[in-house]
C-alpha cells in the first residue's frame, strides 16, 4: 500500500473549531425542547444518550429524553425535525429524570428504559429533551440549560432549538452522544478549552498515538489548533518515540499567519531529508515545543471516561501527553486538537482513526 499518501489522522473534531462549549439553550417552558439530529452509525441497539448541562435551576421538574424519527417534509421549517413519535411503540426508547440528577458543567449519560435498534445504517434520528411532568419549567425557577454545539459547520448532524414551537436549525457539530452496549458515538465533550505552554520549564504538549495492524508508515507533517495571539511566539513540531526525538521541525514563527489575534490551525512540516520509518502497533507522540517564553495555547477536549474517546478518530489509542523535560504524563480522557499526516503506508490490518473528522 505504498500508494497510500498524505492522509490526515487523529483530529477529534475539525481543527477550525472554536475552543468553547459556550453555545447553550435554556428549556424554560413546557412547550420548549432541545432537539439533536443525527444518523445511526450502526444497526446495533442504542441503549443510552448523553448530553452536557450548562446550568440548572430548581429540582421539581421531570424531563424526558427520547429517540424519535425525523420528518422528510419538503419544507425548510417542518422538514428535518423530530416527527413527535418516540421510537419503540409500547416499549418507548426514552427515559425520565429530574433536575437533581444533573450536574452543571458536566455530561449526563442516561440509559433508555428500552433500547432502539435502527432500521438501517444511516437512519435519521432525533434525540429530544423535553418537559414531562411536575413543576412547569420557567426561566430562573425551574429550567435546564444545555450545551448545544461546537462552532463547526456540519451537515448531516445538526442542532434544532425549539422555543415553544419556533424552531431554529443550527448547522454545527452537536454536543450530544449515544451508545450501544460496546461503543460510543457522537461528541461526548465534557470540556473544550485550551492549555497554555511556553519553554520556561521545557514544557511540551503532545498526542500519544498508535496505529493498529502490521506494517510501516511515515509522518511528514502534523497540524495543531492553537492560539498564539500577539507577536514573537515560536514553537517546534516534534515526533517522539518515548522521549527520543525522531523528527523535528524548524521554528514555527507565529507571526507568519493571516490573523494572529485568535486561534489558528498550524501545519508543521518535518524537515529531515529522510523521514523515520514507523511501525504500526508501536506507540509514538506528536508534540509542540515552544522555543521562547511567549505562551502558545493549544485547544483540547475532555471526555467523561476513557471509553468515550472511541467516538473520535483514533479511538482510545490516541490521547493527551504532557512533559516538562522528563517522562511523559498521559491523560487518557483528554485529546489535544492535533493530527498527523501518514505517508507510504505498507502492510495489513486496520488503521485506527481513519476518519478525518468526527461525527456520529
Amino acid at each position: 500500500m505504498s500508494e497510500f499518501k498524505r492522509q490526515w489522522l487523529g483530529a477529534p473534531i475539525p481543527l477550525v473549531a472554536s475552543a468553547s462549549t459556550s453555545n447553550t439553550f435554556q428549556i424554560a417552558s413546557s412547550t420548549s425542547q432541545m432537539e439533536w439530529i443525527f444518523r445511526a452509525a450502526t444497526t446495533d441497539p442504542i441503549t443510552w444518550v448523553a448530553f452536557r448541562t450548562s446550568a440548572i435551576s430548581g429540582t421539581a421538574t421531570t424531563w424526558k429524553l427520547s429517540i424519535q424519527g425525523v420528518t422528510t417534509t419538503d419544507s425548510a421549517t417542518t422538514g428535518g425535525v423530530p416527527d413527535g413519535t418516540i421510537k419503540g411503540g409500547g416499549s418507548p426508547a426514552s427515559v425520565t429524570f429530574t433536575n437533581s440528577s444533573l450536574t452543571a458543567g458536566a455530561i449526563t449519560r442516561l440509559t433508555l428504559a428500552n433500547s432502539y435498534t435502527p432500521s438501517y445504517r444511516g437512519e435519521p434520528l432525533a434525540a429530544v429533551l423535553a418537559y414531562d411532568s411536575g413543576t412547569t419549567p420557567s426561566a430562573g425557577v425551574q429550567s435546564v440549560t444545555v450545551n448545544t454545539h461546537c462552532n463547526v459547520l456540519w451537515a448531516n448532524e445538526y442542532v434544532v432549538t425549539n422555543s415553544s414551537g419556533s424552531r431554529s436549525k443550527i448547522s454545527a457539530l452537536p454536543i450530544v452522544a449515544y451508545g450501544t452496549a460496546s461503543q460510543t458515538y457522537g461528541v461526548p465533550i465534557s470540556a473544550l478549552t485550551t492549555q497554555g505552554v511556553n519553554n520556561s520549564s521545557t514544557n511540551e504538549l503532545a498526542m500519544r498515538f498508535s496505529l493498529s495492524g502490521t506494517g510501516t508508515y511515515t509522518v511528514p507533517a502534523m497540524r495543531v489548533r492553537a492560539s498564539a495571539g500577539g507577536v514573537g511566539r515560536l514553537f517546534r513540531a516534534r515526533l517522539y518515540s518515548g522521549t527520543t526525538v525522531l523528527q523535528d521541525s524548524t521554528d514555527i514563527d507565529c507571526d507568519i499567519v493571516g490573523d494572529n489575534s485568535s486561534g489558528n490551525t498550524w501545519t508543521c512540516f518535518f524537515d529531515e531529508s529522510s523521514l523515520s520509518v514507523l511501525s504500526m502497533g508501536t506507540e509514538y507522540r506528536i508534540a509542540i515545543a515552544p522555543q521562547n517564553s511567549s505562551t502558545v495555547s493549544v485547544s483540547y477536549l475532555d471526555v467523561p471516561q476513557d471509553a468515550d474517546m472511541a467516538a473520535f478518530p483514533g479511538g482510545t489509542d490516541m490521547y493527551a501527553s504532557t512533559r516538562a523535560g522528563g517522562s511523559w504524563s498521559d491523560t487518557t480522557t483528554r485529546r489535544f486538537l492535533m493530527e498527523f499526516a501518514v505517508d507510504d503506508l505498507t502492510g495489513s490490518g486496520g488503521v485506527s482513526g481513519s476518519r478525518i473528522f468526527t461525527g456520529f
